[in-house]
């Protein structure tokens, strides 16, 4: 197996029983959460319900090359939940620049972002998802802290699957490219622990399940939702293979998913993680367990950042300098 890191998603969610049905996504059950609080209108968007999902339609459509920054559009839009949408209408390109944003390198974004052009999240060219049920978790603009400019995406995890929330770009519903690159820059406030959490989801249209990026025992990991395969497996060898995501800094996150090939790539500050990587080689305590499942070749339809946790972890994470591309975008601004 070569290391060149490709990458695939968190552990399953243990003992956890759904709230409210979500039909268009199967979820890993969780126990109930008292209804969300709509946010206040301005630079706040509370996690109040949205838990609808793009309906995933005709298969792995890729990117128009050209989309890419926003306008200022609809800038005082946040704190108000989108409902659910069924595919992503062509309107979802209102407001939004054909130049690309800043802070990318190495190949062209399809879709990037650095969130600088308003103080609230703009809720003309994104949603907030909370599926199944919502609670404490709250996504906003962070005017404080970023890391090219001075505005990030800020989100307020809680602990407990209900108190997820996720932010999702409307323009990459039923859009992404294929191969699908990602790069973001991510800092955490508090360092993962041994419990499962998500912070980047992909919705896999094949299976209708998640491909999940996150943590667990202390370091990096993705999980395979159908499943629960994880990758690396949590073997001290394979934990070992992972990588730890240092908390209190800015750190640049990649990952590349590959459905012709079946491969998964994943890379931090540059550096690929040989315990998130799956190729046509089984590597035992890396993708062995992966690779059993040998009809597995996923059709990634969208991508959500934000936090959900199995267990009982709370944090705050910040998202910069988001990029999407079909070839490796690379960590320089």
């Amino acid at each position: 197996m070569h290391h060149v890191i490709r990458v695939a998603a968190v552990i399953a969610c243990l003992g956890v029983a759904a709230c409210s049905g979500d039909s268009s996504i199967q979820t890993p059950a969780g126990a109930a959460g008292t209804p969300g609080t709509p946010g206040t209108a301005g630079a706040l968007a509370t996690a109040a319900g949205s838990g609808g999902r793009a309906t995933p339609d005709a298969g792995t459509a890729g990117a128009a090359a050209g989309r890419a920054a926003m306008d200022a559009g609809a800038a005082g839009a946040a704190g108000v939940s989108t409902p659910p949408r069924a595919g992503a209408p062509a309107d979802d390109d209102a407001g939004v620049s054909a130049i690309p944003d800043a802070a990318v390198s190495g190949g062209a974004p399809s879709f990037a972002d650095s969130f600088e052009q308003a103080a609230a999240l703009d809720m003309a060219r994104y949603e907030i998802v909370t599926k199944d049920c919502s609670g404490t978790g709250m996504a906003m603009v962070d005017a404080s802290t970023g890391h090219t400019g001075t505005h990030s995406l800020r989100i307020q995890g809680g602990g407990g699957y209900c108190n997820h929330v996720f932010v999702r770009p409307k323009l990459l519903a039923n859009a992404l490219p294929s191969p699908l690159y990602a790069r973001v820059f991510v800092k955490i406030m508090t360092a993962f622990t041994e419990n499962h959490v998500t912070f980047a989801a992909i919705h896999d249209m094949r299976e209708d399940k998640d491909l999940r990026l996150g943590g667990q025992k202390q370091v990096l990991i993705w999980n395979r939702e159908s499943d629960d395969a994880t990758l690396p497996e949590l073997s001290p060898t394979g934990v070992m293979l992972s990588a730890a995501l240092p908390p209190g800094d800015w750190h640049c996150l990649e990952w590349s998913i590959n459905p012709m090939t079946r491969a998964i790539e994943t890379w931090l500050d540059d550096k690929p993680i040989a315990g998130l990587t799956v190729d046509a080689q089984p590597t035992p305590d890396v993708d062995t367990q992966w690779l059993r499942k040998t009809d597995w070749q996923p059709q990634p339809i969208d991508l959500r950042l934000g936090w959900e946790s199995y267990g009982n972890d709370a944090n705050t994470l910040w998202f910069d300098d988001l990029a999407i591309g079909s070839t490796r975008l690379r960590c320089t601004p």
